[in-house]
């Protein structure tokens, strides 16, 4: 299964030089420079704007072709907006490719340092383009304004796979990314696994496109997607459907594919269920609830409805009539700002 991989980070933090690194090892791969293909454009420089959108629909197209075709293709792009990255997924999805969503992470003064060293001494167009847009947009300023942007969006991007810049060791860094590609490949399709041959009996249609698979592997959903944990075990997200008094649920994932509870193999039983404790701990701290429940489903009878093991955990108040309610989607932008709370109340990690 081909990659679509995503190299998101500050100006300067290596993004175009990892991303030809990754590809010279992988034959036919493409390094889909979008400030590369805007260069192209005639006095793109008048009409930034017009000419940034026009380079990323000519790249859609590139990396469409390039990926049915099987090949790998790598877009570093500094992404400080959702917009793109949801077109890279929904491309990923469209070609049956595997996204990866990976955010370099380096601290501002040393993005500052970093940029400011490149335009002294630019080594390719490229950087002499880069150079002429951030002074003509503003100078520094811009530069903090594009660093708040980025830390802003990762705040949101809880399935972005972030990678520490080792300044001046460029292959670290290589080193780390080729880690994260590793596992996104070695996950690409769920694994074979034996069934407990009395109780589990597959209840999914044999062409199920599983959408817990899909929102975990390449980020893509029908519905709002917002990620409060991820590690190699599982994934926590907001339920996208709520009860009207018991807003802020969530659903506690395995990241590999097990239909239901009689399909999960021991040792991701202590994953699972560290997750919801997690979960009920941050919903107390964020929300101040009188309590939580979880509850889970398996099978047909059991109004299991998603062929994929999950764990809701709910918030509880006093005399809210959860089981006596039905729910509804989520109202997006309260979705959102909970997951933010969730997020920033989430359990520091403990030894076990």
């Amino acid at each position: 299964m081909a990659l679509l991989v995503l190299l998101n980070g500050p100006p300067a933090s290596g993004k175009s030089t990892i991303a030809e690194r990754l590809v010279a090892t992988r034959p036919l791969a493409l390094r889909l420079d979008i400030d590369v293909v805007r260069g192209l454009l005639g006095d793109w420089l008048q009409r930034p704007t017009d000419a940034g959108l026009a380079a990323r629909a000519l790249a859609i197209s590139m990396a469409r072709t390039h990926l049915a075709a099987g090949h790998d293709v790598f877009v570093p792009q500094f992404l400080g907006r959702p917009e793109f990255i949801d077109e890279l997924a929904a491309l990923a999805f469209e070609t049956g490719a595997t996204f990866v969503e990976i955010a370099l992470v380096l601290d501002r003064e040393s993005a500052r340092s970093a940029l400011a060293e490149r335009t002294a001494d630019p080594q390719n167009d490229t950087h002499r383009d880069a150079a002429a847009l951030v002074e003509q947009s503003g100078g520094t300023s811009a530069v903090d304004e594009m660093f708040d942007r980025y830390e802003a969006l990762l705040d949101q991007r809880a399935g972005a796979r972030r990678v520490e810049v080792e300044r001046g060791d460029i292959d670290a860094t290589v080193r780390a990314v080729e880690v994260v590609l590793s596992i996104a490949a070695s996950r690409s399709a769920p694994p074979e696994r034996a069934r407990p041959s009395h109780f589990s009996i597959s209840h999914a249609p044999t062409d199920y496109r599983c959408p817990f698979c899909l929102n975990i592997r390449d980020g893509t959903s029908d519905l709002p997607l917002e990620f409060i944990h991820r590690d190699d075990d599982v994934v926590v997200k907001m339920n996208p459907k709520w009860w009207p008094n018991n807003p802020g649920s969530v659903l506690v994932i395995p990241t590999e594919h097990h239909e239901n509870i009689f399909d999960v193999p021991d040792r991701l039983a202590l994953p699972i269920h560290r997750a919801a404790r997690n979960a009920a701990v941050a919903m107390k701290v964020a929300f101040g609830c009188d309590a939580v429940s979880t509850r889970q489903h398996n099978e047909p009878a059991g109004n299991q409805t998603v062929w994929h093991f999950h764990l809701h955990v709910f918030p509880r108040w006093e005399n809210d009539d959860l089981y006596g309610t039905k729910h509804a989607p989520a109202d997006e932008t309260e979705l959102r700002d909970l997951a933010r709370q969730l997020r920033a109340a989430w359990p520091a990690a403990t030894a076990t």
